[in-house]
């Protein structure tokens, strides 16, 4: 089981397939953590983060994915998140992850490569079936510490994509 110490945590709000976060998000809540959803910056792939909380205002993005006004949510920045629940179509074994093709949280923390240690941690929300064998990966692809299934949390090997043979 997932111990998770954390004080900010970064979710997504479920979209087109998506793990469901309502329940995810009603729990650290209660438990007196400060969720943040990500936020489509104009003109740039990185994102940015603004607390969510019951009653804050939302949007929708450019995708009509809901996210935070701006002047209604306090941003965290992306080093000050202890967590970072991404989505994903598709992950492997070696930590690879397959998202929408937008490459938002690549180059959101492009920053983190070769530095792990470094926080936030990335996991990865999805169902057992979206397991492959092997995902197609590039040298900017950031590789997930774990991901939570319906099964369990799955903590994956420590690896750098920049490293690897094509």
């Amino acid at each position: 089981m997932l111990q998770l110490r954390a004080r900010r945590v970064a979710c997504y709000l479920d979209a087109d397939g998506e793990v469901p976060t309502g329940g995810l998000i009603r729990s650290l809540w209660c438990a007196g953590v400060d969720v943040y959803l990500p936020v489509i910056r104009p003109g740039s792939r990185c994102l940015k983060f603004r607390q969510f909380a019951p009653g804050t205002a939302l949007r929708p993005n450019r995708y009509g994915v809901p996210e935070p006004y701006p002047a209604a949510a306090p941003a965290a920045l992306r080093r000050q998140l202890d967590v970072v629940f991404l989505p994903l179509v598709g992950f492997d074994a070696a930590g690879r992850r397959l998202g929408m093709g937008g490459g938002y949280y690549d180059a959101t923390f492009a920053d983190r490569k070769g530095r792990r240690w470094q926080p936030p941690r990335l996991i990865g929300l999805a169902f057992t079936v979206q397991q492959a064998p092997r995902v197609p990966g590039a040298s900017w692809d950031l590789p997930l510490e774990g991901v939570i299934t319906e099964r369990g949390y799955a903590k994956l090997p420590v690896r750098d994509a920049s490293q690897e043979q094509a």
